[in-house]
């Protein structure tokens, strides 16, 4: 099988706003724009949204692609399993989905957080709270 995922860092995935509804709050998502970095300079890359190929970049130095972000029941604010492959030329155009590891019923959503520390942290920590408020970026404790 010519796809990978090793090599292939930092994807985020921004919602993009297509429209508003009558109140001026924004429609959608619709579609999302993925980004991502890679080593792999001389392949492709194919997005797959839960666990379906959503895209194909033109170019092998493409590292960011638009794709369809169906809402789904949960509504807008509905979780969205982005996975992003580097594939041979040849390749392009083969749907790999039956050979992603990532979409399977038990696998959970799972993010990677990172940040740098300073000095003030016990290094005996255990864990770090998290806070978000889902949408619009502000966080309440």
């Amino acid at each position: 099988m010519s796809c990978s995922t090793e090599g292939i860092t930092r994807v985020r995935v921004r919602p993009l706003a297509l429209g508003l509804t009558s109140d001026g709050t924004p429609a959608g998502p619709a579609a999302a724009e993925v980004t991502w970095a890679s080593t792999h300079d001389d392949r492709w890359h194919q997005v797959y949204v839960n666990g379906r190929l959503a895209g194909v970049t033109a170019a092998r130095g493409d590292r960011r692609l638009v794709v369809s972000a169906p809402v789904g029941s949960a509504g807008r604010h509905g979780m969205l399993l982005v996975e992003v492959l580097a594939v041979d030329g040849a390749d392009r155009w083969t749907d790999f989905a039956n050979a992603l590891s990532g979409f399977g019923p038990d696998a959970g959503a799972e993010v990677r957080l990172s940040w740098q520390a300073g000095l003030y942290l016990d290094p005996n920590l255990e864990a770090f709270d998290v806070f978000g408020d889902g949408a619009t970026g502000t966080v309440d404790y």
